[in-house]
């Protein structure tokens, strides 16, 4: 039972960090969509509403992340449950309908974000299960600080190349490239 506490206490805040992940791949994605403020693929209003659902879901993620990560616990976890799977299935609508191609939507940046959103769903499915279990208890939940760092350091494996496979990673500064110092001397 001690090594199942350990391990629960070790995972807890990881679906924030996913939150965190899905809200940032979300935005970048929807800063791609074609149709969208500033996208290069014309201005279809499918594309804005898509677009509009990506920013918003996005958004939403990261305020919520923030939020969470303050508090120290999962906010609203039936309100997560329910927007996290709305996140994995809209997404999931896109890629397998084919709509996603035509509207310029990447797959893996997509596929990442339904992964972070399962994350979030399957942690706010715990704690809705934690709280019919015993109502809340007096004493905060722990988290140890290997397990935050842990939890960090898979988000950013995943969001990093699916960031890098949006629009908005494509257009951004080729990395490990240098474009002048700052410092030229006449």
């Amino acid at each position: 039972m001690a090594v199942r506490s350990m391990l629960r206490d070790f995972v807890r805040g990881w679906p924030m960090l996913a939150a965190l992940g899905a809200g940032l791949v979300l935005t970048a994605t929807a800063a791609g969509v074609s149709g969208t403020a500033g996208s290069p693929g014309g201005t279809g209003a499918g594309g804005v509403v898509v677009g509009a659902v990506l920013a918003g879901c996005g958004i939403a993620a990261l305020g919520w992340a923030v939020f969470a990560l303050r508090k120290g616990s999962l906010v609203a976890p039936r309100s997560a449950l329910a927007v996290s799977l709305g996140v994995l299935g809209a997404p999931g609508a896109l890629l397998a309908t084919g709509a996603a191609a035509e509207l310029g939507v990447a797959v893996l940046p997509m596929l990442a974000a339904g992964l972070f959103a399962i994350v979030v769903a399957v942690g706010a499915a715990v704690e809705i299960r934690r709280l019919r279990r015993r109502r809340r208890t007096a004493l905060p939940p722990r988290r140890p600080a290997i397990g935050l760092v842990a939890g960090a350091a898979l988000v950013a494996a995943l969001a990093t190349p699916a960031l890098a496979g949006t629009a908005a990673g494509e257009l951004a500064v080729p990395h490990g490239e240098l474009h002048g110092t700052g410092h030229q001397h006449p």
